[in-house]
């Protein structure tokens, strides 16, 4: 299971994140989009240790936390801190994820059962009560399958997935999980219109 808080969009569309699986570190990202491609740095830092960094301003980083992960760590909080960022929704999903025991040039994921929940606070410890479901055929705005499917490569797309793609007919959508929480809470119910096949714009 994966869960993600996301505080705002800051310079030039790069987005910044913390994840978290069900167990494990809390994960610090910087997402960008360079025309068609997404780059991304991310930063472990310990269970112990990742809400003391968003919690408290002057914090320091966890000397456990070195090499690539403290860099990565340093850009998130330096965005964060200095554009005074604050948790907004914490968005949860099952994740089924595909990769090859020989390389990582490319994976695919399966995401179900996607669901958020409003937050100020720094922590994924939210109650039971209060999920609201994003994969629903009104907020997806859709009749169609409500699996959001994602196809993964470092490099150029491979060839065998471009042919998977073609022979089962699938259509490139954006999903933007973060950002359809966003809308679901904190848009203002008037700014939708419902259409006739049913669901809203």
């Amino acid at each position: 299971m994966g869960q993600r808080a996301r505080a705002a969009r800051p310079r030039q569309g790069a987005r910044a994140r913390l994840r978290r699986g069900a167990d494990g570190p809390g994960v610090f990202e910087v997402k960008r989009r360079v025309n068609d491609v997404i780059l991304k740095t991310r930063g472990k830092v310990p269970r112990d240790a990742w809400q003391r960094l968003v919690a408290e301003p002057d914090a320091e980083i966890d000397p456990r936390v070195g090499g690539k992960d403290r860099r990565a760590v340093e850009r998130f909080l330096a965005i964060a801190r200095g554009m005074h960022l604050r948790p907004f929704t914490v968005v949860r999903y099952e994740r089924e994820p595909w990769f090859s025991r020989i390389d990582d040039y490319a994976r695919v994921t399966f995401d179900t059962a996607i669901r958020a929940q409003p937050t100020a606070l720094p922590t994924f410890a939210l109650p039971e009560r209060g999920w609201r479901a994003l994969d629903d055929a009104v907020t997806m705005r859709t009749l169609d399958s409500l699996i959001v499917v994602e196809l993964k490569f470092t490099t150029q797309v491979p060839l065998w997935l471009v042919r998977i793609v073609e022979r089962l007919g699938l259509c490139r959508r954006s999903f933007s999980k973060y950002g359809t929480s966003i809308r679901a809470f904190y848009e203002a119910p008037s700014l939708r219109r419902p259409i006739a096949a049913g669901g809203w714009r």
